[in-house]
């Protein structure tokens, strides 16, 4: 990242935590802080945000 693309990025940004848990046939439940740029939780729920986590380690 240079320094013009640095400087034109927010002072701050509003973010979404969620905890969400991970089970596995075998293997003891997981629980991950899952943080996110996707605030609205109808547009983005839960269960989709955990998703996309899951399959973002699929690839």
């Amino acid at each position: 990242m240079n320094e013009e693309v640095f400087a034109s990025l927010p002072e701050r940004l509003s973010l979404r935590e969620v905890r969400v848990q991970f089970g596995q046939k075998g293997f003891r439940p997981q629980s991950l802080l899952l943080v996110s740029t996707l605030r609205d939780t109808e547009q983005a729920p839960l269960y989709e945000i955990a998703g996309l986590y899951r399959r973002s380690w699929e690839i």
